[in-house]
């Protein structure tokens, strides 16, 4: 029963769920706690770790949400949000030239 190979997978596929659920909660505690660019670089190593990592867009319209205030432009308010999914974009975009599937 240990060297079945369905277990296995099934193991593997389990640990790299929660290895992306405790990524995601630590990119959440970190939008409330830490300065954008602490956020930018942790679910920007998401984005390398993890395929297609689009809670961090979701990151980056949290923090538009928490410190986006009241402010004259519109654009202040998706400003993390729209630079959040443009590194999403340009990572993937490099992952996909550089590593060979």
């Amino acid at each position: 029963m240990i060297n079945d190979p369905v277990s296995e997978s099934f193991l593997c596929y389990n640990f790299a769920v929660i290895k992306r659920i405790i990524w995601d909660v630590v990119l959440v505690i970190l939008a409330f706690t830490c300065p954008w660019w602490v956020v930018l670089v942790v679910g920007a190593g998401g984005v390398i770790l993890f395929s297609w990592y689009v809670e961090f867009i979701l990151a980056g319209a949290l923090l538009d949400a928490i410190y986006g205030g009241t402010a004259r432009h519109w654009y202040t308010h998706v400003i993390h949000t729209g630079l959040f999914a443009v590194i999403l974009g340009m990572i993937e975009f490099i992952k996909s030239k550089i590593f060979v599937n």
